[in-house]
């Protein structure tokens, strides 16, 4: 990797502690350039702006809570076990004190900033996830039927309805292996009943 590279990753990775530790507002450039090991200048090359390194952070943790770790889609496996295995990474994730604070502190954020709110939303927006990847494959080989976005919108919902919602205000964590299987087996059964084109075997 390059010096400059390491750099960049560097001033991400600090900026991430600084931001998740005092907030957008109360973070301060010169204690993560101190951090970094890297100079104020340095880090303007690589980012024009605070603001502009907070979305950078942003979309960095974001997509590290996106990555799948299972295998794609495979057309010639049951549909329920694939969905089953991409839920449980999710919610495993969600059980990660360090993504619940990152989920806090955009939402803080956005609440604070509605305009910053919008530009975030639409740079996460912009990036498929590991449901939807394996949405459109499934799509693409005949076994879910429906509009991708309908699709979408109603995996999440009913995932983070059960995971995201209820562990954000820290109102039941489903951080339980037992209690989470459960969860995602209700989602994937109420979900293929839906939109699995062979319904009974998924």
């Amino acid at each position: 990797m390059k010096l400059s590279e390491l750099k960049h990753q560097a001033i991400l990775e600090q900026a991430k502690h600084e931001f998740l530790a005092k907030g957008y507002q109360a973070a301060n450039l010169d204690h993560i350039c101190l951090a970094a090991g890297v100079s104020k200048r340095t880090l303007y090359r690589h980012f024009d702006n605070k603001l502009e390194l907070f979305k950078a952070v942003l979309l960095a943790l974001h997509l590290k809570l996106q990555t799948p770790t299972s295998e794609c889609f495979n057309p010639e496996l049951a549909l329920e076990p694939q969905l089953m295995c991409l839920l449980s990474e999710q919610s495993a994730l969600l059980c990660l004190d360090a993504s619940m604070q990152s989920i806090r502190m955009l939402l803080s954020q956005c609440l604070q900033q509605p305009e910053m709110a919008k530009q975030l939303l639409s740079l996460v927006r912009e990036q498929d996830n590991s449901i939807d990847l394996w949405l459109k494959d499934a799509l693409k080989a005949g076994k879910l039927s429906g509009d991708i976005k309908a699709m979408s919108r109603t995996l999440k919902s009913l995932f983070n309805g059960v995971f995201l919602w209820p562990s954000l205000f820290e109102l039941d964590t489903h951080c339980d292996n037992n209690a989470a299987d459960i969860s995602n087996a209700e989602i994937c059964r109420v979900f293929l009943a839906a939109y699995a084109v062979n319904k009974l075997n998924g």
